[in-house]
């Protein structure tokens, strides 16, 4: 059998979990990269064999996603917040993190550092709170909330990155569709 090659690249933003339904997980590797445009930022967060095991671990939670809403729910808006082609953040953007974290660099320095400081398995998501806008570590459904989500699961980063979360981090950032991020934040007041 010829070894998969799985999605080089995906948006899953552009083909949605959701929206592919079970259907993703009856089509062949082949089939589900040829619905993506390869290149960009995201191929070098996460491998072929990493995609491949949060799509198997996704279809377990859609199966069972009466039981496990909150973690179908995370993972759904997770992927949402990628594409194979990140766009850069704009100024609107820029200006509502700059307001509330000095400057966006440093928002992203007080973000990368929080997540290398968890100790446990979590998430840590930038929240949307009125007004304001918060990083949290939690293992609760943000999902409605989110405007940004880093999962600091095992799963999601050892078979790349094994205990580089620095590394990892780093790569989330390249990956990261900015235009995504601001759909999110659009309800809130500048």
């Amino acid at each position: 059998m010829e070894r998969r090659k799985f999605i080089k690249g995906v948006s899953i933003s552009t083909i949605g979990l959701a929206a592919l339904g079970t259907e993703v997980f009856s089509k062949s590797a082949v089939e589900i990269s040829n619905l993506t445009n390869g290149g960009g930022g995201f191929e070098d967060f996460m491998s072929d064999e990493s995609m491949y095991h949060h799509l198997v671990y996704f279809q377990y939670l859609y199966k069972n996603r009466r039981k496990h809403f909150f973690e179908y729910e995370l993972h759904q808006r997770f992927f949402e917040q990628f594409s194979s082609e990140p766009r850069p953040p704009s100024a609107f953007l820029k200006e509502k993190f700059e307001k509330q974290f000095g400057s966006f660099e440093g928002f992203k320095r007080i973000f990368t550092q929080k997540a290398l400081e968890q100790d446990e398995p979590s998430w840590l998501a930038v929240i949307q709170s009125g007004n304001l806008l918060e990083i949290k570590t939690t293992n609760e459904n943000l999902s409605q909330n989110a405007i940004i989500l880093l999962d600091l699961w095992e799963h999601s980063y050892y078979l790349d990155y094994q205990d580089n979360i620095e590394k990892y981090v780093e790569n989330f950032w390249k990956a990261l569709d900015w235009q995504q991020i601001e759909k999110g934040l659009k309800g809130v007041k500048t």
